[in-house]
C-alpha cells in the first residue's frame, strides 16, 4: 500500500495508469489544475465517481456542457468496475461494466491515442486490439459525454486492478469529493444535515441487560465476593425476576459468573 498516495492532495498528476489515484489523463501534460464552479465543484481534474452518479448526472443549460451531480461537475471521471463483457469489432471494442451501483457501456476505438504502451505491446492478433479484461476489475477513466442520446466515455482508458485495496481507495476518495462539494468537510456528526452514513439516535437508551452488566462491572472491584441481585434491584429499580433473567442470559454469554454466594455475580 506504500505505492498509493494519500487523498489530501489537491492535484492529480499525469502519467501512465499503472495503479493508485494520484494521476491525470495520460496526455503528457503533467499535473492539472483544479477549477471551482459556483457550487464548489471541481471541473478540470479527474473526479472519482460511481456508475450511478454518472447515470444520475444532468446537464444544466447548455446541451454540450458538462454533467453535474451533487454540485460536482463531471468532466473527466474515474470509476472502478468489473468488466462483464468485452466485444471487439473492426473499428472499436465495446465494454459492458458494472460496479454494484449500475451498469455502463462504452467503446474504445482502435486508433485511440489514449492507449498506453503496455496495451500496444500486448495487442493480439485476430482483431483483438486490447487485453481481455472480461471478468476482471478495472480502473476506468474518460470524459463523460453523450453519444446517440446515451451517456458514453470519450477517450477512455481501462487498467486492470491487481490490488483490490484500490477499489476501497477509490470509494473513499469519491466520498471525500462528495463531502467537500456538499460543504460537509470538517463538520461534526451533530452538525451534519446531510449525512453519508446512518447512525443510531443519540437519545436511545441502553437496554436493561446492558445496564445490569455495567453495574456489575463497576462494582466488581469493590465487591470481590459478588454483586448481589438485591443491590442491582435497588440501583436500577427493576423487578427482581427481570434482573435474574438478564443475569442468566449474561452468564450464558460468558460476560458474568456466579460470586461466592448464590444470587451474586462478578464481571468477567
Amino acid at each position: 500500500m506504500s505505492g498509493y498516495q494519500g487523498y489530501n492532495q489537491t492535484e492529480y498528476t499525469g502519467g501512465n495508469y499503472d495503479g493508485g489515484f494520484s494521476r491525470g489523463v495520460s496526455n503528457g501534460e503533467g499535473s492539472q489544475s483544479r477549477t471551482t464552479t459556483s457550487g464548489g465543484a471541481r471541473s478540470n481534474s479527474i473526479t472519482p465517481v460511481t456508475v450511478k452518479q454518472m447515470l444520475d448526472s444532468d446537464q444544466q443549460g447548455n446541451p454540450d456542457g458538462p454533467y453535474i451531480i451533487n454540485n460536482v461537475e463531471l468532466n473527466l471521471v474515474s470509476f472502478v468496475a468489473i468488466v462483464r463483457d468485452q466485444t471487439p469489432s473492426d473499428t472499436n471494442t465495446l465494454y459492458k461494466v458494472e460496479d454494484g451501483t449500475g451498469n455502463f457501456e462504452f467503446r474504445r476505438w482502435h486508433n485511440d491515442s489514449s492507449r498506453n504502451n503496455d496495451e500496444m505491446d500486448e495487442e493480439m492478433s485476430g482483431g483483438e486490439h486490447f487485453p481481455n479484461m472480461k471478468g476482471k476489475y478495472a480502473f476506468i477513466t474518460g470524459s463523460l459525454k453523450q453519444f446517440n442520446e446515451k451517456k458514453n466515455l470519450q477517450y477512455p482508458t481501462v487498467t486492470e486492478i491487481t490490488d483490490h485495496n484500490q477499489v476501497l481507495y477509490h470509494y473513499l476518495n469519491a466520498i471525500k469529493v462528495h463531502s467537500e462539494a456538499q460543504g460537509l468537510s470538517g463538520k461534526s456528526v451533530e452538525d451534519n444535515s446531510n449525512p453519508l452514513f446512518v447512525s443510531a439516535p443519540a437519545h436511545e437508551e441502553a437496554d436493561i441487560g446492558t445496564k445490569i452488566l455495567k453495574l456489575i462491572k463497576d462494582n466488581t472491584p469493590s465487591m470481590p465476593d459478588g454483586v448481589p441481585v438485591q443491590y442491582i434491584q435497588q440501583q436500577l429499580g427493576v423487578d427482581y425476576s427481570e434482573i435474574v433473567d438478564n443475569c442468566n442470559t449474561l452468564e450464558e454469554e460468558a460476560k458474568i459468573y456466579n460470586g461466592v454466594e448464590e444470587g451474586t455475580y462478578l464481571a468477567v
